[in-house]
């Protein structure tokens, strides 16, 4: 006799879906600016040039970027249960073989695998959070998800500087990566995909409303197609330059030009992400307010692109 699953709460999957976004994304952050934290302590151990940490940097951000693009097929194929939990073990085991490096090529080779494990997090991320929460509540989640990266910067700096203080920066990217693999687990064995889970009756209407009809031509064509989704692009490159320039370069320069401490710069780094953080959740619970009173998605300020998400995930 095989045992038929009984059925799930729609609202403690949203809790738990919604904790382990957040979790992965504080954890994301956190590795991705924990080399901008040992920025000197790295160059001075390793004998490495202003022009390798910046190459060191930069493998990270274009090997992000180029593993996104195939991502809409592959989580369509294999769901964001397996892409997001593989790419967590693929980035956590980077980032603790980060801990034991000794030269600059395989450096830069674990900085690659960084990349490429990090760049399931935001398309899965959206993916679930369009399954997993009707239009009504989807900006207000998506702004959680997303202020794990505020909250995540934020909390870097003085979190990280503090563990390299007191175990060095090997062991801090150790330590950082077995935090990895501990939310990769609790995602695989916790998370599962929308149309794998019996919901207990009425809860699954909750899920119904515009949106969530599918589309026959490719995802990608539908969005190309759309000026929103050029405009997100634009402006979303434009954050991004300016988060990488506070992450990437922030606390080595307050340490090598404005001389100060390496707990110091810690805390003045966390001061931008900190207003980033209040701005993110704010910004979802106004626009799911303005969408349920009519006003199109597409003038809303939202955080995180979740009004073309309901394309890209569909």
């Amino acid at each position: 006799m095989i045992e038929t699953p009984a059925p799930r709460s729609l609202r403690r999957h949203q809790t738990v879906t919604l904790s382990l976004l957040f979790l992965a994304g504080v954890v994301n952050f956190l590795d991705r600016s924990s080399l901008s934290i040992a920025n000197s302590t790295v160059r001075a151990e390793m004998h490495l040039s202003a022009t390798q940490m910046g190459w060191l940097l930069s493998a990270f951000s274009l090997a992000y970027g180029i593993a996104q693009l195939p991502l809409i097929g592959l989580l369509d194929r294999a769901g964001t249960r397996a892409v997001l939990g593989g790419g967590l073990i693929l980035w956590s085991a980077a980032q603790m073989l980060t801990g034991l490096v000794r030269g600059f090529s395989t450096f830069i080779v674990l900085r690659v695998l960084l990349g490429f494990g990090e760049a399931p997090f935001y398309p899965s991320g959206v993916r679930s959070t369009r399954e997993w929460f009707s239009p009504a509540a989807r900006a207000r989640a998506t702004a959680v998800m997303s202020s794990s990266q505020t909250i995540g910067l934020a909390v870097a700096p003085p979190i990280l500087t503090g563990i390299m203080l007191a175990l060095g920066w090997r062991a801090m990217f150790i330590v950082l990566g077995a935090a990895g693999l501990v939310v990769a687990v609790a995602w695989i064995a916790f998370h599962r995909a929308r149309q794998h889970t019996d919901l207990r009756e009425p809860e699954p209407q909750l899920l119904s409303g515009p949106g969530l009809q599918e589309h026959a031509e490719p995802a990608w064509r539908a969005l190309v197609r759309q000026r929103t989704v050029w405009g997100m692009m634009l402006g979303w490159g434009g954050i991004n330059y300016t988060v990488w320039l506070y992450l990437a370069w922030l606390p080595g320069y307050l340490q090598a030009e404005r001389h100060l401490s390496l707990t110091k710069s810690g805390w003045v780094a966390a001061v931008p992400f900190l207003a980033g953080a209040v701005g993110m959740l704010s910004s979802g619970a106004i626009s799911d307010w303005l969408g349920r009173r009519g006003v199109p998605l597409t003038t809303v300020p939202a955080p995180e692109p979740s009004s073309p998400s309901r394309i890209a995930c569909a």
